[in-house]
């Protein structure tokens, strides 16, 4: 007779072997075993052959998820989805057909928001005092990259020109980011986020570690800790709505309505497939048209 496994048993598995072989980035695995972990909190039952599938869709139907964001529904859906793919897939202990049976909560998109060039410009003046903060956002802003590719950039990925300026010969720099799925792409770094990184280089403290932006400990930053900067700064420049992820939504949107060649948003991005940033340039396009409708000459 098959020993029984219990919850918490298989989620150990799920956290320590399947979701490290399956996701490369760090952020995907921590949110996921949050969001399982959750779940779990919430489910009335030991062992994993006494699911049932009211105990699972009872958590999502409550209040508390239902006053959630949409993309924070798709994320928890998505990593209970991963784990049952694990007791049905790999473990073998659910029936195979047990998750396609659930009635999973329809999740809708969020509607990215992005700021407009007043507003960005002055989130960068109240940071422009600390020249870490400063060179943070500049990059954020002016390459797309995520969060995570911005903490985890070391030195060695980083090669800036020896004076940043709008030079197409000389002025401008690269880096190397970390993409999903382990892949490492390079990008142009245009001459603005060069000034406030070499800014920052005169000033950032020796450490043993290898990372570009640094704690005032000499620590490497986190994904957190440039969060709370971020916010920071947004509610000093009024606008308190904005985080972090709002700099990346403004760099895509701003270059297409710019005029900038698709690929190379795609490409800074890191959009997998042209179906995402494709999804940015009719949020663009429908701006302009109304625009264009309610400011008629």
């Amino acid at each position: 007779m098959q020993e029984r496994i219990t919850l918490e048993q298989a989620f150990e598995k799920f956290r320590t072997i399947y979701l490290p072989a399956q996701y490369a980035s760090e952020v995907t695995r921590r949110g996921y075993i949050y969001d399982v972990q959750e779940w779990l909190e919430q489910v009335q039952t030991t062992y994993v052959d006494e699911l049932d599938l009211d105990s699972v869709q009872l958590y999502f139907v409550s209040g508390k998820n239902l006053e959630r964001k949409g993309s924070t529904r798709q994320r928890k859906v998505a990593a209970v989805k991963a784990f049952f793919h694990y007791l049905e897939k790999t473990l073998k202990i659910l029936p195979a057909d047990f998750s396609a049976r659930l009635i999973w909560p329809k999740v809708t998109k969020d509607e990215p928001r992005a700021l407009n060039k007043t507003q960005y410009q002055a989130i960068l003046r109240e940071a422009a005092h600390d020249a870490r903060d400063s060179a943070m956002l500049e990059l954020l802003l002016q390459t797309g990259i995520r969060l995570s590719e911005l903490t985890g950039l070391t030195l060695a990925d980083v090669d800036l020109p020896k004076r940043p300026s709008p030079d197409l010969a000389t002025g401008f720099g690269f880096i190397r980011v970390r993409r999903k799925g382990g892949k490492t792409q390079e990008l142009a770094l245009n001459y603005k986020a060069c000034r406030a990184m070499s800014a920052y280089l005169r000033v950032r403290p020796k450490s043993d570690y290898p990372n570009f932006f640094l704690t005032k400990y000499k620590t490497p930053m986190t994904n957190r800790s440039v969060e709370k900067a971020f916010k920071k700064y947004a509610r000093a420049a009024d606008v308190p709505w904005a985080h972090v992820h709002t700099f990346r939504t403004t760099h895509i949107t701003q270059h297409i309505a710019s005029g900038t060649d698709i690929k190379t948003v795609q490409t800074n991005a890191g959009h997998t497939s042209l179906k995402t940033t494709n999804y940015y340039a009719d949020l663009v396009k429908e701006a302009q048209i109304k625009a264009m409708q309610e400011h008629a000459l």
